[in-house]
């Protein structure tokens, strides 16, 4: 409700501004409903994570997927972020127009918001192609953040852990050389209870990983070891 009235507000503003504020005007606009885009972004991926289950991409191995920052939330933030960078040049390049951040040729906020709305359509683009998540199969766990990709062999992997930190399970996975990671459930959707034990499993049992390329057979044997009605 809040975001609804500030951004009614904020477009009321942009059409009511005098002519020579207008350019102002709409880059707050942009600037507020660009900020409200990653905030619905955030909130959907939270949503968006499996707590009584998993998220499996499929038509693969085991692999736990998190499709945040990949739908249209973060394009439009991008977008605005973007086209307030372009208002802040047209002012610079307008005769008659009044630089919105001063002289021309102070660059910080035109290169910072230029940075924004970029980099964020850029890491759209690239969470079509890699997108973050867990992976399992009969050689390693292999977590990709971004375009990088982390991969804890089975042999060197030490240690699997849940920790609250601020109300939420990050699941921690520790290799040797001092390789760890603490990821939330946003990067794999998926319930961080569920998936540190899975990998513990298969960890300590390295004659059933080959049922990781079939996931189904893979959570099947996990749940009738380990599950409540097992004997």
């Amino acid at each position: 409700m809040l975001f609804t009235a500030v951004s009614m507000g904020c477009l009321a503003f942009a059409i009511l501004a005098d002519r020579e504020d207008r350019p102002f005007a709409v880059m707050v606009t942009l600037l507020f409903l660009g900020v409200t885009f990653l905030v619905v972004m955030e909130l959907v991926m939270l949503r968006r994570v499996v707590w009584d289950g998993f998220r499996l991409r499929s038509g693969t191995e085991m692999h736990f997927v998190g499709t945040g920052f990949s739908g249209v939330s973060p394009a439009l933030a991008g977008l605005c972020f973007t086209s307030a960078a372009a208002i802040i040049i047209w002012t610079w390049v307008t005769p008659g127009e009044i630089p919105i951040t001063g002289p021309v040729g102070r660059t910080g906020g035109l290169l910072l918001l230029t940075f924004m709305g970029l980099g964020t359509l850029s890491v759209v683009v690239l969470k079509r192609f890699y997108p973050s998540g867990i992976k399992m199969d009969a050689e390693a766990v292999r977590v990709r953040q971004g375009i990088s990709e982390h991969c804890f062999r089975w042999s060197e992997l030490e240690s699997v852990t849940l920790h609250i930190r601020r109300r939420h399970a990050f699941l921690d996975i520790a290799g040797e050389e001092g390789n760890h990671l603490s990821l939330p459930a946003i990067y794999y959707e998926s319930n961080p209870y569920y998936v540190a034990e899975l990998i513990l499993f298969y960890l300590r049992h390295p004659d059933r990983r080959e049922l990781l390329c079939d996931p189904d057979a893979a959570i099947r044997e996990v749940m009738e070891i380990e599950g409540p009605d097992a004997p």
